[in-house]
């Protein structure tokens, strides 16, 4: 490895040369030395890559502890209605980021975002047990939401700030039908949005379900894979509203299929 891929490595891991070597039992100065190579040891290259992925390790774990924690904290703050939900609001590069999360549905956890920048409103639903371990694709951002969301190209940076706060701000009480931001946002979205990718789930349409949809809605939806094929198998679809007072369970749109929740 040469040594601008190094010190590249050691910074994405928060890693300084000294704890480094503290951590590998190697002189510091040795180290540093290293930069008159040009290159690293080999045995570097498979320590950084194990140390990587021993952290992304504690990180997912941290994660599904969160999603614990968040069930938790929602079934001890809320009635548990289909109105109730957690909310967590944080500015990112002065994008408004509001995340909602309930499990008014069991079977389908339901977490969304909404974006707000100046004019611009941005609403999508995420898998919460995706975003642990990878950054969700987002499709028809404005762009000047984009613009502020990205980094070189990239979500890296607002996906990792997204799951530090989920893992250290804490998410409050409130109601779908009262968070001004929620109400707003869907107004101005709901008849540009595929029936589809709205945050409610409210029945089933006869209607093919493609490969692609199926997987659009696996990114979006915390349904199993397994029931989606069954859906899809059987000639249906998922249809989804805006309207949190029509919003149905998992369980009771398939039971006329007879599809059982695995």
């Amino acid at each position: 490895m040469d040594i601008q891929t190094f010190e590249t490595k050691l910074n994405e891991l928060n890693l300084t040369k000294k704890e480094f070597a503290n951590m590998v039992g190697a002189v510091y100065n040795g180290v540093v030395n290293w930069n008159t190579k040009g290159e690293t040891p080999k045995w570097v290259d498979s320590w950084l890559e194990n140390y990587e992925n021993v952290e992304k390790k504690i990180e997912s774990d941290k994660m599904l502890d969160i999603r614990a924690f968040l069930t938790n904290q929602y079934n001890l703050q809320t009635s548990q209605k289909e109105d109730d939900c957690l909310k967590l609001n944080y500015k990112f590069n002065n994008v408004s980021v509001n995340l909602y999360f309930d499990i008014y549905d069991v079977d389908s956890i339901a977490f969304h975002m909404i974006l707000i920048y100046e004019e611009s409103y941005y609403y999508t639903a995420l898998n919460i047990d995706n975003i642990i371990s990878r950054n969700q694709y987002l499709t028809k951002v404005p762009e000047n939401i984009l613009f502020k969301i990205l980094t070189n190209g990239s979500l890296d940076k607002f996906y990792n700030n997204m799951r530090q706060r989920i893992l250290e701000d804490k998410f409050i009480a409130s109601k779908y039908s009262k968070d001004i931001d929620f109400k707003k946002v869907l107004n101005h979205t709901d008849k540009d949005t595929d029936e589809d990718e709205k945050p409610f789930l409210y029945c089933l349409r006869k209607t093919q379900m493609s490969e692609k949809q199926l997987e659009k809605l696996y990114s979006r939806l915390n349904i199993a894979r397994k029931i989606l094929w069954e859906i899809k198998k059987q000639g249906y679809t998922i249809v989804t509203t805006s309207d949190f007072t029509k919003r149905k369970k998992l369980i009771l749109i398939l039971k006329d299929l007879q599809i059982k929740i695995f």
